[in-house]
């Protein structure tokens, strides 16, 4: 049943993905990267799981209530209707008419906007120095990349990543505005340095961030991003060195992976690399967590709302609110599978035995409010993703442009998503209004 279920998830998947791209014929339209996501990260780790159920975490595979088959098929059909439900939202919210700002796809930059764009990386990149000079030094992070949340807990309130990714946009909009016949070195230079500076941090959301915030600005300021474009040498080399960095990455965050690294130097690399490829699929899921979820949180358990009480005092330094709450619900889900122990609202994220986190993702509706906390806040989410892409659609607004991409990548319904989008659009305006300001684009004559 599990096979049938992740199938006829698949297809459904498929099927939004391209009603919703024929609303805009336009790839970076709400949810279309989210669902490609879950694709990879449900869909075919359940065609996985089917073929062999030792692959879940046991942590939740001996915690479950009922048969682990009966779970995984409720989390798969709960998943897929939350993502029809999504698809409604956003489908319904369609203005019935807008005006796009007439200037479309013709902007060009200043040397102003260019030289402020190289000013934003090399803060980025100074942040991130003293990032690691706070945590001990790069040799100390990179040998402790398995146990990164404690080791940068604390330490990360200045998103050093963001900050270079929207350097980067900035700059490739400048070169773009201003092409005239092929890229030069410089900018090729200056985005391979910046794209080394974020892999360094060992994660692959900022890897992400950085692409789609590229190609997304390029998309509503210049040129509809379309399949021809990825159909060309360079597009394919780059496409290969992400997915092979999204799959080494994780693979840095364990122990025995480090240790081979350290051993045998970076020619191993490839070695961890094809042992670990599935390993990464399984560890990036997000059905083990939907699984446990759906059958841990009974009408007795639901949190009924008290959650979203602890996002202002989480948004508190510690070194202010000792006793601040978790910004992240992962930690609760985690405490619970590691003692079984049932954790909630208001505890003091000291309190917590793990720091390691499972995010809940979309599933915090459920949590609060069963089935239909998860039909309300796919739908609102779904609101509110359209409500950015039509702001940013009109604007033509860089600053409009990015708080939409960060928003159709990460937000959702939990505390984590929530702060995480505020954190990130303080930033983006933050930059935009000293570095980015529009004054620093003309209208091509």
């Amino acid at each position: 049943m599990i096979l049938i279920l992740a199938l006829i998830q698949l297809i459904v998947f498929v099927f939004l993905i391209y009603k919703l791209y024929k609303i805009e014929n336009d790839y970076f339209f709400p949810a279309i990267i989210l669902i490609i996501k879950q694709i990879i990260c449900e869909s075919i780790y359940a065609i996985l799981l089917y073929n062999d159920n030792s692959i879940m975490d046991l942590s939740i595979s001996n915690y479950l209530s009922v048969p682990l088959n009966t779970a995984v098929c409720k989390a798969l059909i709960i998943d897929t209707m939350a993502y029809i439900v999504l698809y409604c939202g956003i489908r319904f919210s369609k203005p019935k008419s807008y005006d796009v700002n007439k200037d479309q796809y013709n902007y060009v930059t200043s040397k102003k906007w260019r030289m402020n764009a190289l000013i934003v990386i090399l803060i980025g990149i100074l942040s991130e120095i003293l990032f690691f000079n706070k945590v001990g030094g790069f040799t100390y992070y990179f040998n402790n990349l398995y146990n990164r949340q404690v080791v940068s807990a604390g330490s990360n309130y200045i998103n050093f990543t963001l900050i270079i990714s929207i350097g980067v946009a900035a700059y490739v909009v400048s070169v773009i505005s201003n092409w005239k016949r092929r890229v030069g070195l410089i900018p090729i230079v200056i985005s391979g340095i910046s794209l080394f500076a974020i892999v360094l941090y060992g994660g692959r959301n900022p890897i992400l961030y950085l692409l789609v915030m590229v190609f997304g600005t390029i998309n509503f300021l210049y040129k509809k991003i379309s399949f021809k474009d990825f159909n060309k040498l360079k597009v394919i080399l780059l496409t290969v060195v992400v997915v092979f960095l999204f799959i080494l990455l994780p693979s840095l965050r364990d122990s025995d992976s480090i240790e081979t690294i350290n051993n045998k130097g970076f020619s191993s690399a490839f070695e961890v690399l094809s042992n670990t490829s599935i390993q990464t699929l399984t560890t990036a899921n997000t059905l083990d967590r939907a699984t446990f979820i759906y059958d841990y949180y009974t009408l007795d358990k639901w949190w009924l709302g008290k959650s979203y009480l602890e996002v202002i005092p989480s948004l508190i330094p510690r070194n202010i609110y000792k006793n601040k709450p978790a910004m992240d619900e992962g930690l609760y889900i985690n405490s619970i599978l590691s003692t079984h122990i049932d954790y909630h609202p208001f505890m003091p994220s000291d309190n917590f035995p793990v720091k390691s986190s499972f995010p809940v993702g979309i599933s915090m509706g459920y949590i609060n409010f069963g089935i239909l906390g998860m039909i309300i806040s796919m739908f609102l989410q779904g609101k509110l993703l359209s409500y950015l892409y039509y702001t940013a659609k009109k604007s033509r607004s860089f600053m409009w442009i990015l708080i939409y991409l960060i928003f159709n990548l990460s937000f959702n319904f939990s505390n984590l998503g929530i702060t995480s989008c505020i954190f990130n659009s303080v930033f983006i305006i933050f930059i935009s209004v000293i570095f980015l300001n529009k004054r620093y684009m003309q209208i091509k004559e």
